[in-house]
């Protein structure tokens, strides 16, 4: 047995490891803490989500996927979501040319086509649902149950409530994964290869990794009710990845908590879990997304679910305590030299630059008197190559 183990404990470690890495595509946004009391943002790419049993990582996403009364804009093939909109990153669909809509894994099907990829099955699931009762809501009614829903969607209590009400259990899995991470990869790996442990029978270690374990799962799947009551699907899915990846239990909270929040726009998750610093910049890039985005003369409804959601994002703001006119005044300069900046992602320029490289919108003037905020902070740019 002793033999045996020590031939798969760098496999164990090797799956642990590789539990604990999560990539996140275009448009989706990763918030990790290690001890799951304030949440650091993460965009796009490979991202490690902490290597202890008490990390988590919650999934949400920015893409440009606006309800309204005639209809709803999907984000198109090729569309950015890092920067204010363009008439080509969306596509417009009116609800009397949708006949059918589903989640089919972390993808929405619109009319049997794949229309857009959210971060979870949670999230697809919740985003289809939605679609699902305003096309099938009277025509009169439809931009009363767009805009409610998207109310629900930024609600900061609501969510607040959620966090509240699944903390207990999450506090349980974090004691049981806990004492599983330290019989398999504290106490264990000193059993196998410390001398002093040589000779001693491996059972009450065993014996303790299963309790362990089982207690893990156990307390997995009771969180996971608490979250969702309504999907023992995922439940089933949860205890398979377990079964089939028993390392995993020992780093299952960040399994729980990815869709945690799936029914919320990621503004409201910002305002719950990242820092008052983290909060401003995912605020600011959002109000510059409803002030600076071009929407092409005549297209009242793409104007109509922006000004939706944006008195929903500044009803959130105003309940976290920020001013919403403010969140886009100029900021104070990074480098002495910089003569303009970008509104969306606060980049500097140097003189010759009439738009932003990144975002592509037209540059703005500091406003005069600014005081540099240290002189060793990055460069502005010389032009928009």
């Amino acid at each position: 047995m002793r033999d045996v183990l020590t031939i798969l404990f760098p496999y164990l470690v090797l799956l642990y490891l590789l539990d604990c890495v999560v990539r996140v595509r275009g448009g989706h946004l990763l918030f990790v803490s290690h001890l799951g009391r304030r949440f650091r943002p993460a965009g796009d790419g490979a991202h490690a989500i902490g290597l202890l049993p008490t990390s988590r990582a919650v999934l949400s996403h920015n893409l440009p996927l606006f309800l309204s009364a005639g209809g709803i804009h999907l984000p198109a093939a090729e569309s950015r979501w890092d920067r204010p909109l363009r008439p080509r990153d969306l596509r417009f669909l009116p609800w009397g040319e949708i006949v059918s809509v589903a989640a089919e894994g972390q993808d929405v099907l619109v009319n049997g086509t794949p229309s857009v990829a959210l971060p979870t099955e949670a999230a697809a699931a919740a985003t289809a649902s939605a679609i699902r009762e305003i096309a099938a809501s009277a025509p009169s009614r439809r931009r009363e149950k767009a805009e409610a829903l998207i109310a629900r969607s930024y609600d900061l209590e609501a969510l607040a409530g959620l966090r509240e009400a699944v903390r207990t259990p999450l506090l349980g899995v974090s004691v049981m994964s806990s004492l599983l991470f330290l019989c398999v990869y504290a106490v264990l790996p000193l059993a196998l290869f410390a001398g002093s442990f040589r000779g001693r029978s491996l059972v009450p270690l065993l014996l303790a990794m299963a309790v362990a374990y089982v207690l893990a799962v156990a307390g997995a799947c009771t969180a996971r009710r608490a979250i969702d009551p309504d999907t023992a699907p995922g439940r089933a899915h949860l205890v398979l990845l377990l079964l089939l990846v028993p390392p995993g239990a020992a780093h299952v909270l960040g399994q729980l908590t990815r869709d945690l929040f799936a029914r919320y726009d990621h503004l409201a998750v910002a305002a719950a879990l990242a820092s008052p610093g983290d909060f401003r910049r995912v605020a600011r890039r959002e109000m510059a997304r409803f002030a600076l985005s071009e929407v092409p003369p005549g297209d009242g409804e793409l104007a109509d679910a922006l000004r939706m959601r944006e008195r929903a994002a500044r009803r959130l703001l105003a309940q976290a305590g920020l001013d919403a006119d403010r969140i886009l005044a100029p900021p104070r300069k990074q480098c002495p030299e910089s003569e303009r900046y970008c509104p969306a992602c606060e980049v500097e320029y140097l003189g010759g630059a009439d738009r932003c490289a990144d975002c592509g919108i037209p540059l703005a003037g500091f406003e005069e008197g600014d005081r540099t905020r240290g002189q060793e902070s990055a460069c502005a740019k010389s032009s928009p190559g």
